[in-house]
């Protein structure tokens, strides 16, 4: 069995910058366009009567003046240590029913700034996983509003009665700050603005294209071919049809004892020379299951000790998916060979089925 290095909590993630800087039109900058009346706001100008700041691991300010997306004010929010968020909070709930989408203006400082959102029940559940805005556009631009307009569906909030949302940095970076401003719920046939511009007279700015990454999947309804299981003290189950995040298949990964591991192996090594990320989906049986995660060198070497999951958004858990996006440089694997995957117990006892899948390098 290999030796299992202590956990580690992760370092600061740096993300890959995206591309040139964007390119000045001397054309005028028209205001955006939206009926207030067809989106409920939770923050504009201030945040929304019956709405409450739940803000963890962060400083906000409701009414700085330096950044106002539309009217005079906006929100100012600095992250004070790593996978801090945003969260206000509807005490008596809202009810998304008859809302098609959840919207934001953000405005980086720093470039490669990462944003994840997700929406929570009224009893305190997560909805759906912790998603990725730059799905919808790209990351925020440093000096300028971006728009997102992230369908309801896709954060698993349609007709829900809703307790709370969360805005959390994906960068681990405590050192950011941030301005939003018109957050708020979309409603049925409202057209929102895709696109961000300043209210202010000025140049039309031109986004930089999102670039085309590479994508290597290890797991996709079955192991890729180069990959094979080298687990160990474990029953694996490639080809369960429920639960399934996406295609057909998953696998079932149970420890049958403490300190178990699923060990996805290549013999021949993969290169990482072309991704930055590692990115797995994870679904546990119980509450309370735990994980950490190490990749393995050109000689079966651990690269770095595990880092555990909890450090990473948190343990999986039974009532949702969970989204890993882990930077290759906090598992110590940027520009090496790779021969292994490994998600392992970390509880020191035998553990229940964990559901895993979509698990690739990008």
């Amino acid at each position: 069995m290999p030796t299992v290095a202590p956990t580690v909590q992760p370092t600061s993630t740096p993300i890959p910058t995206s591309g040139p800087l964007p390119t000045v039109k001397p054309t005028a900058t028209p205001t955006p366009t939206q009926a207030p009346s067809s989106i409920t706001y939770i923050y504009d100008e201030k945040l929304a009567d019956g709405w409450v700041d739940w803000t963890w691991s962060s400083t906000t300010n409701f009414n700085d003046t330096s950044h106002p997306y539309k009217g005079s004010k906006n929100l100012l929010w600095k992250p004070q240590a790593q996978w801090a968020g945003f969260l206000p909070a509807d005490e008596a709930g809202f009810d998304s029913t008859g809302y098609t989408a959840f919207t934001f203006a953000i405005q980086a400082t720093k470039p490669n700034q990462k944003i994840n959102v997700q929406l929570y029940t009224y009893n305190d559940v997560e909805l759906g996983v912790n998603t990725d805005i730059a799905k919808y556009g790209g990351d925020p631009i440093v000096g300028q509003y971006k728009v997102y307009t992230i369908p309801l569906a896709d954060l698993a909030g349609v007709n829900q009665k809703l307790l709370k949302f969360h805005i959390q940095d994906g960068s681990g970076n405590t050192t950011n700050i941030l301005y939003l401003d018109a957050v708020g719920f979309v409603k049925a046939g409202t057209a929102v603005n895709p696109t961000t511009t300043p209210t202010q007279p000025g140049p039309t700015i031109t986004p930089t294209p999102t670039p085309v990454s590479t994508k290597l999947s290890i797991y996709d309804d079955a192991l890729h071919a180069g990959w094979e299981s080298w687990s160990w003290d474990s029953v694996l189950d490639f080809g369960v049809n429920s639960p399934i995040f996406s295609g057909s298949k998953a696998i079932s990964y149970i420890a049958s004892a403490a300190w178990s591991g699923m060990d996805l192996h290549n013999q021949t090594g993969v290169s990482t020379s072309s991704y930055t990320t590692l990115h797995f989906v994870l679904k546990a049986a119980q509450a309370g299951q735990q994980y950490a995660v190490f990749l393995e060198g050109a000689n079966g070497q651990q690269l770095k000790a595990p880092i555990s999951l909890n450090t990473l958004g948190g343990n999986p858990t039974a009532d949702a998916w969970k989204e890993y996006s882990i930077s290759l440089s906090d598992l110590n694997a940027t520009n090496t060979t790779i021969t292994g995957v490994v998600i392992h117990e970390v509880s020191g006892t035998a553990q229940p089925a964990v559901f895993v899948d979509d698990i690739y390098l990008q």
